[in-house]
């Protein structure tokens, strides 16, 4: 069973469901994973809101443990 978190599609990856996507915050400290995702899409709207915010954040693919640059699609 996937729980789901109000807001933007956020998953607990209580059972089998792997999310995937990881949106990361950059700072002088390092990164911090602030949101999982289990599709690019749901990942790039989170980026979207936090841009518009000021924030400096990325996409992470969990599975190739790259990072994900503006424009990249699969």
């Amino acid at each position: 069973m996937t729980e789901e978190i109000k807001g933007p599609n956020l998953y607990l990856a209580v059972d089998n469901t792997w999310a995937r996507y990881e949106v990361r915050s950059i700072s002088a400290h390092g990164q911090t994973i602030l949101s999982l995702h289990l599709t690019l899409d749901e990942a790039q709207e989170q980026i979207r809101y936090r841009e518009a915010r000021g924030e400096i954040v990325i996409i992470y693919d969990a599975e190739t443990e790259e990072p994900i640059f503006a424009g990249d699609k699969e």
